[in-house]
């Protein structure tokens, strides 16, 4: 081993030992630690909790379900139930806009209903910092802590005139500052690790089978982290490195992470907000009720749509009046009907979506700014709680309803015809199997953060040019 390898191996080590000397590092570093193992537990908790609340309620609503009794088919598709969002186990890793998003919708018919009970409306007035969970600690107190430690472990040497006892020693600039940053990333990385394999165990613990999707989305998920807590130790060595006393660098690094994690993804949000005003929920039903009455895209108005329909029937069964058709005239009204709302519904949110879109495009932009907002993205996707595995769920439970809605339409069609009182019963509801909504793949998951990943990798990137340039300046000093 050469003198100045070895001479790293050694400065690695004391830095390593200061740390575990200095009683406050060594309480912040105990109280992230338990801090995790409080969010895991919680996270674990919750997961299993809406598991069995979930199959308790699908349980009472399948119940009541067959036990309507007989009714018009169109009165069941009124009568309608509930499904419930499922909590898959990666949700535990990283709740991300799972509070934000309703843990239910209503299936009726002349209706898409937007998810209902969010859990964020039965919590306390506060400042929202975050659900705690594994990836709400890594992802914010990681960092800090990395800063915390890093911030003294080359201006500190400076200060005490140590660093130029290291080189002068044998300690080459690139190998001093490969030292600490290796001692830094041991240290931080046995505080993290144990919150990974914690997180990633509890994950396959968690209710419901473990499935290859996620183990790869456990994996990937752990694999990033990792990689965002290297970026916070790359920029606490260099930013120790290029500035010569320590509190001016506790000054910046403790700036920066107020920047990048409090402030800049709540400033961006807003101006997301700003630049794509998302419609209020009274405009939104307001224009659908609109165009179900009088149509889009001149379609015609309700009366008009009517006689379009019965013209159309009578036609293509060659009968006078709607009397003398074989099948049910008011069912198929009532199932054109539906039909023509559907399509409304699908333009109405669709055109709600864009928006979505655009804000998200918006703050996507943010994470040139913030690498924060690129690993939260990342992060939920991978645990399965953006929302656009929120929104997989809303589409599945859409189609389940037309389903449903278009067999009973379809039924009464059928069997009403010349029957005035036309009733089914639990052998026509019994036909529906209970809706069991499928997650969205990992394929899928990852091709919608592929522009967050790249803006990681380059801030990735940066942050070693940061290293290298911090290098140079040691070596420049050195030689003054």
């Amino acid at each position: 081993m050469s003198a100045s390898m070895l001479s790293a191996k050694f400065i690695a080590r004391k830095d390593r030992t200061e740390i575990v000397r200095d009683k406050r590092l060594v309480v912040a570093i105990v109280l992230v630690g338990l801090l995790s193992l409080a969010a895991i537990m919680t996270s674990y908790a919750r997961v299993d909790a809406n598991a069995r609340d979930r199959a308790a309620a699908t349980a009472q609503e399948r119940k009541s379900w067959l036990a309507q009794g007989e009714r018009n088919p169109h009165s069941a598709a009124h009568f309608a139930q509930w499904t419930f969002r499922p909590l898959d186990a990666p949700t535990l890793l990283d709740p991300a806009a799972t509070d934000y998003a309703g843990s239910a919708i209503w299936l009726e018919a002349h209706a898409r209903n937007s998810a209902a009970f969010r859990p964020i409306e039965t919590r306390a007035a506060t400042l929202d910092l975050g659900r705690l969970s594994a990836g709400w600690v890594l992802q914010t107190f990681g960092p800090l802590l990395a800063f915390l430690l890093g911030a003294g472990l080359v201006a500190r040497e400076r200060e005490r005139g140590t660093l130029r006892l290291m080189l002068a020693s044998g300690a080459a600039p690139r190998q001093l500052l490969y030292a600490k940053t290796s001692g830094l990333l041991v240290t931080i990385g046995l505080v993290s690790i144990p919150i990974l394999l914690a997180a990633g165990a509890t994950v396959i613990m968690a209710p419901g089978a473990v499935t290859a999707d996620i183990i790869i989305r456990t994996m990937l998920w752990s694999v990033f982290h990792i990689a965002w807590l290297v970026l916070a130790v790359l920029f606490a060595i260099s930013i120790s490195t290029l500035i010569k006393k320590t509190a001016r660098v506790l000054l910046i690094l403790v700036g920066l992470w107020v920047l990048a994690v409090p402030v800049m993804p709540r400033a961006v949000s807003g101006l997301a907000e700003v630049i794509h005003p998302t419609p209020s929920a009274a405009q939104f039903w307001a224009d659908a009720r609109s165009e179900i009455s009088n149509g889009f895209d001149e379609r015609g108005d309700r009366a008009t749509r009517d006689k379009a329909l019965e013209a159309g029937l009578l036609a293509e069964y060659g009968v006078k009046t709607t009397d003398d058709l074989p099948i049910s005239y008011r069912g198929a009204r009532l199932d054109a009907s539906e039909r023509f709302g559907n399509e409304v519904y699908a333009r109405r949110y669709a055109l709600l979506e864009e928006v979505y879109a655009d804000q998200r495009e918006t703050m996507r932009l943010g994470a040139i700014l913030s690498p924060f907002i690129a690993m939260q993205n990342i992060s939920a996707a991978l645990a399965g709680t953006d929302n656009r595995h929120l929104r997989h769920f809303e589409m599945q439970a859409e189609a389940e309803r037309q389903t449903v809605v278009n067999a009973l339409n379809r039924d009464l069609m059928i069997n009403a015809v010349g029957v005035e009182d036309y009733t089914a019963d639990e052998e026509l509801w019994s036909s529906f199997e209970v809706f069991e909504p499928t997650p969205l793949p990992i394929s899928d998951a990852v091709k919608s953060i592929v522009l967050d990943i790249l803006i990681l990798l380059a801030w990735l990137i940066g942050a070693f040019w940061l290293l290298s340039r911090a290098t140079r300046a040691l070596r420049q000093e050195m030689l003054g």
